[in-house]
């Protein structure tokens, strides 16, 4: 007997062979543009707002075990290498940031479905063994990438020269070598 001999039968059967036939999650709608790009907002204001406190315990909650840290700009400074991991990256913003304090100051920003990017201008302070390094007003750019609710790409890129002139300008010796 054929399926068609039973309506039910060749009902179910065509309908068990649409649905196993479509990709996992097609039957679901697609978050829209819109909602995945809300979520990269909400989560990468709180991330950068813990960036620039120094709150690494939120931080942390928010960035991906296999995350990456880079700023590409800051090679003179810190050298080029890529922090992965997120115990790498946390240890060394707890390390190298602790004698340094921020204040970002946000021109703008975009969210595109997982991609946030923040551009404003960073001052802080550098405490040195003997004085203060102050630099004002760096031009700065975040840029963030997410997956599954979390950070899982952090690249900085900076305009330095404001913290090189802070540099020469806080020490003689270096502005008369240059002279």
């Amino acid at each position: 007997m054929s399926c068609c001999q039973k309506p039910l039968r060749c009902v179910a059967s065509l309908f068990l062979s649409i649905f196993l036939t479509l990709p996992a999650g097609a039957a679901q709608k697609a978050p829209d543009y819109n909602q995945l790009s809300a979520v990269t907002a909400d989560i990468s204001q709180r991330y950068l707002q813990a960036y620039f406190a120094k709150d690494w315990n939120t931080l942390e909650t928010l960035l991906a075990d296999s995350a990456s840290f880079a700023d590409p700009t800051a090679t003179q400074l810190f050298g080029a290498e890529t922090k992965t991991g997120k115990t790498v990256i946390m240890q060394a913003f707890r390390e190298h940031y602790a004698p340094i304090s921020f204040q970002f100051t946000q021109d703008s920003s975009m969210f595109a479905i997982d991609h946030a990017i923040f551009v404003g201008k960073l001052s802080w302070t550098y405490q040195l063994p003997k004085q203060k390094l102050v630099v004002e007003k760096m031009p700065m750019v975040v840029v963030l990438q997410m997956v599954d609710g979390r950070v899982v790409s952090h690249r900085d890129y900076a305009d330095y020269r404001p913290y090189f002139t802070a540099v020469e300008a806080s020490n003689p010796r270096l502005k008369q070598a240059k002279e």
